[in-house]
């Protein structure tokens, strides 16, 4: 059971690598397959399409918070958003006109162990995606954000 989940967690990454236009030997620099991802932010990267984007990968503990933002969306007509964690979690994207009030303006509950990924119009300036995890500590979480 534990190469299964082993291998749908590299297939995770995989498919998250590939929604943001990045090959998969990008990530084994930066996260390590077979234990929780060490790395906390790679800030401001730019993949070879020219899209920037942001990925947190330090798995949370029960019932806390993490917050990939705020992202000025001033040169973007979008942004795609992928997330996984092997415990259920919300996800809460967030647009601001003034980087200080936040409005929801999607809720996504996410399941144990399925990747999901989305694309959001930019409508507003500002736009930060807010993970509440549920009351069990992660192994493994990954949220990302490309502007394109």
């Amino acid at each position: 059971m534990g190469d299964d989940i082993r291998l749908s967690k590299k297939k995770s990454r995989r498919s998250m690598l590939k929604f943001f236009g990045l090959t998969p030997l990008a990530v084994l620099s930066t996260t390590l397959v077979d234990q929780p991802a060490k790395a906390s932010l790679q800030p401001d990267i730019v993949s070879s399409s020219g899209n920037t984007f942001n990925v947190h990968t330090t798995p949370l503990l029960a019932n806390s918070t993490d917050i990939v933002g705020p992202l000025d969306c001033t040169s973007s007509d979008e942004v795609g958003v992928a997330v996984y964690a092997d415990q259920p979690g919300t996800l809460y994207v967030e647009t601001s006109i003034d980087n200080s009030s936040w409005r929801v303006v999607d809720t996504v509950q996410v399941a144990s162990a399925v990747p999901i990924n989305r694309v959001y119009s930019v409508t507003t300036r500002w736009m930060r995606l807010r993970y509440r995890n549920g009351g069990i500590a992660q192994t493994v979480f990954e949220l990302g954000a490309t502007q394109r």
